[in-house]
């Protein structure tokens, strides 16, 4: 549910994903010159669904997608702009929306309805999070809260 909000006050949002992920990927290929573009792009992924989990458990209840969109802009992102995507950025994007389809298709019952646990929808995390549906939503925050009410 915030993450539909804020996509939808933020039509720009995959694109600001987009550049941060090119700033990191470029940042740590300088830092780390002889890991391969696999091994950064696997690192960014996990970086970017720990800290979602993180700041979905925190009880400071923050989107997600609100931090990582600030996190875009103070890398330097300045709105919507024509850019070209990157050959890693598109197999980074390829790599989640993989996953997400994967995750999709063994969490639906019989009924149809999705039984996803909140850890599968965090592994579908950040560059999707503008596409999770209410109730995979939902079911992540219940997820993340109830480990504070226990």
């Amino acid at each position: 549910m915030q993450a539909d909000a804020f996509a939808r006050q933020n039509p720009d949002f995959s694109e600001a994903i987009d550049y941060l992920r090119e700033k990191k990927f470029n940042e740590i290929r300088v830092a780390y010159p002889t890991a391969s573009d696999d091994q950064i792009i696997q690192h960014i992924l996990q970086e970017e669904e720990e800290v979602a989990m993180d700041l979905l458990n925190s009880h400071h209840q923050v989107n997600p997608a609100a931090v990582f969109y600030e996190r875009a802009k103070n890398y330097g992102y300045q709105g919507s702009k024509p850019q070209e995507e990157s050959p890693k950025v598109q197999q980074m994007r390829t790599l989640k929306k993989n996953k997400r389809r994967s995750a999709s298709l063994n969490g639906v019952s019989s009924s149809g309805k999705s039984s996803l646990n909140s850890e599968q929808v965090i592994d579908s995390a950040i560059g999707d999070l503008a596409s999770l549906t209410a109730d995979e939503w939902a079911i992540a925050e219940r997820d993340s809260l109830s480990r504070y009410t226990r």
